[in-house]
């Protein structure tokens, strides 16, 4: 999905402190393995809202329910903002559901991303195939990934599932039939309330 935001993208994440090859979230690190466990179906506050899911409708797709848990292992991680940008783990194709790789344009904006994948695709059918926006990222202030070891209250997490038919390589005939109120770069946007366990 490619959505306009890049200038965004670059300035956001300077001035969150990145720069060169370093971490955009210091906590994750590589080879983090976590499992992740859905409490809820809900739109954040606008201002934990990207700016491209504001306006898009919901996907209406059941594939993802409360108590689903999903694993994750973080063996990858991605350039985001450019050159002078900062390094984002890359969330794993298969997650929250099986995708497919290939090759996108560029995603943009800044938020504490635990992971994201930008590179998948999915089927919706017959005459649609979609590319799909997958980002897991802190929705309140801590920094933590995983509940105090004293069985403190787990940080609250957003997993963002966005489907869009921009790309030369996502095509769907009837994605604004399925979508009408979305723009063609975001047809529709989910997002989830889950929290992270260490595995």
């Amino acid at each position: 999905m490619h959505v306009p935001y890049a200038a965004l993208s670059l300035s956001l994440a300077c001035l969150a402190g990145c720069g060169g090859q370093s971490p955009c979230n210091r906590n994750v690190h590589d080879n983090e393995k976590f499992e992740v466990t859905v409490v809820g179906q809900d739109r954040p506050p606008d201002h934990n809202l990207p700016l491209h899911g504001r306006d898009a409708p919901p996907c209406g797709l059941d594939d993802i329910h409360v108590g689903d848990r999903f694993e994750v292992t973080l063996s990858e991680r991605v350039q985001f903002g450019g050159e002078n940008g900062c390094q984002v783990p890359k969330c794993p194709a298969n997650f929250p559901t099986a995708g497919t790789p290939y090759e996108n344009a560029s995603w943009g904006e800044f938020l504490p991303y635990v992971c994201l994948a930008k590179e998948t695709k999915i089927q919706l059918g017959p005459q649609c195939e979609l590319g799909r926006f997958v980002g897991l990222y802190a929705a309140g202030s801590s920094g933590r990934l995983y509940a105090e070891s004293d069985g403190g209250v787990p940080p609250p997490f957003t997993l963002l599932r966005g489907l869009g038919g921009t790309d030369d390589q996502a095509m769907c005939s009837d994605v604004m039939s399925r979508y009408p109120k979305g723009q063609p770069g975001s047809a529709c946007v989910d997002f989830f309330q889950v929290t992270l366990t260490k595995r």
